[in-house]
């Protein structure tokens, strides 16, 4: 398996990993065709494949979060073929490895595994994270807006980091969470739910 970071939108892999991304998200998760090739050029941005036999076999956004000493996850797929055979697992190793090296720490949004329909999914996908070394940054609820008009969505967000951290401070949580909000949901400071995220976060969030 080799990896690319894409630097173009133009480049035919971005096709490929596209048609991953639609099958993976749904039409309330997913950003504009215009949005994604911005992530490309941004320098805050990393769009990654792993292709295998010259095909693009899984794909992942990172976004280097202003202010902060963490990336964000904010989108990682892998095609329907290959799930269960361990690429997720070695692709998400490089994706750690990357951001480690730039001394971040990598932090990802998981819908909350008690919440919806699909809890039993849910739930396998908090146990792949938890396997792949992230614990669960605790007293922290977040959502994902929609964007396509429909209910947001509540996530909890886990983190992968070198360091030994036993809790992060408020100050640190609230920075993380207004550049998400404001650098990547377009979300305006004064958003009703986003001050209500931000008031509801404890002075100690603790990490296990």
């Amino acid at each position: 398996m080799i990896y690319k970071i894409l630097s173009e939108s133009n480049d035919p892999d971005f096709n490929e990993a596209l048609t991953i991304y639609y099958e993976a998200f749904p039409p309330e998760e997913q950003q504009s065709i215009e949005s994604l090739q911005g992530r490309i050029v941004s320098p805050q941005g990393q769009f990654i494949v792993a292709k295998e036999n010259g095909n693009v076999i899984a794909m992942a956004i990172l976004w280097d979060l202003s202010n902060s000493t963490f990336t964000l996850l904010e989108y990682f797929a892998v095609q329907r073929t290959h799930q269960g055979s361990g690429v997720g697992t070695i692709f998400l190793k490089h994706l750690v490895r990357i951001v480690s090296k730039q001394k971040q720490s990598l932090v990802a949004e998981l819908e909350n595994p008690s919440l919806g329909i699909n809890t039993a999914q849910r739930q396998q996908r908090m146990k792949f994270y938890i396997r792949n070394e992230f614990k669960q940054i605790q007293g922290l609820k977040s959502y994902v807006p929609s964007l396509n008009g429909t209910e947001t969505t509540e996530v909890i967000l886990m983190v992968n980091t070198l360091h030994k951290i036993e809790y992060y401070n408020r100050l640190e949580m609230t920075q993380m969470i207004l550049s998400i909000f404001t650098e990547l949901y377009r979300v305006s400071e004064s958003d009703l739910l986003l001050q209500q995220i931000l008031t509801e976060i404890p002075e100690k969030c603790p990490t296990y």
